[in-house]
């Protein structure tokens, strides 16, 4: 990778870290953070963006900003996300339409309603309760306390996944959704409740880019079944799964993660669609490192 030539361009999301947040506290969707990605490219003076990657979440934010500014980038890369309804993908393995995930979707929302009106009361309320700071910071210091126990909770979790890291990364992602605020924590609810609402299943075939899907097979957080489908409905796109690979594929398989995205950012656009829209490839491995 020639990093002289290229830039590469990472963001915090709206109300997030050390972004502001917006001025409508349920300005949160997929929609208002390609709205972001378009506002940056502006200020950065960059036309149209060679890759557009996203992970997680940031799945959901790519398909929107790939439908509503499709000139503006070339290329997509997606790991580990769904096309919609991000909540009810939670611990479904064997897909949405079945008692099993209506369960999941039912418990999942009454947990996110719960800590909701808890902390914050209405979920377009823009304040805090009068106890939410003081619950923030003793939940923080619990969970920098209880740290090293979490890690050992969730490690039975990785060894039934084959996957030691999950528990380091799933540790990390829940600390990192309490500590840095009650700004952070209000927005980072709402964007779940915009991500829940958010399904462009129905529009993905109007996506013509070249799509690199990358995703584990034992993803249980938006688990693999949404990448088939995407891939099914995605005209122009090649999914690569990693058998032993869970929610965190970055840090859980890095070298081959950055194999396959940089010889998927290498080939020509033109090219790519050439041959991936005329044959459609089944999912593979990908490039595995030496």
């Amino acid at each position: 990778v020639d990093f002289e030539n290229y830039c590469y361009i990472m963001w915090h999301y709206r109300g997030q870290f050390k972004s502001t947040p917006p001025q409508k506290p349920n300005a949160m969707t997929p929609e208002d953070h390609a709205r972001d990605v378009t506002c940056i490219l502006d200020d950065l003076g960059i036309e149209v963006a060679d890759v557009l990657i996203g992970w997680s979440i940031g799945v959901q934010v790519c398909l929107s900003f790939a439908l509503v500014y499709p000139h503006r980038v070339k290329k997509l890369a997606l790991l580990n996300g769904m096309p919609g309804r991000a909540l009810s993908s939670i611990l479904t393995p064997l897909g949405e339409n079945n008692a099993i995930s209506r369960v999941t979707r039912f418990v999942t929302l009454t947990v996110l309603n719960t800590l909701q009106l808890l902390l914050f009361g209405d979920r377009y309320s823009t304040s805090a309760r009068f106890l939410t700071p003081a619950i923030l910071e003793l939940t923080k210091w619990r969970l920098w306390r209880l740290k090293h126990f979490m890690r050992y909770w969730c490690w039975v979790l990785s060894v039934l996944y084959c996957q030691r890291r999950i528990s380091v990364w799933t540790v990390q992602y829940m600390l990192d959704a309490v500590s840095y605020g009650e700004s952070h924590t209000r927005h980072w609810l709402e964007m779940l409740y915009c991500m829940e609402d958010h399904d462009v299943s129905a529009d993905l075939h109007k996506i013509h880019h070249p799509v690199l899907l990358l995703t584990g097979q034992l993803d249980i957080f938006t688990p693999s079944h949404g990448m088939y489908k995407m891939h099914r409905d995605l005209p122009n796109s090649r999914l690569v799964v990693r058998p032993y690979g869970g929610h965190f594929l970055l840090w859980e398989y890095p070298q081959w993660v950055l194999l396959n995205l940089v010889s998927f950012c290498s080939r020509d656009p033109d090219g790519y669609k050439s041959v991936e829209a005329t044959t459609k490839r089944r999912p593979g491995w990908g490039r595995v490192p030496r």
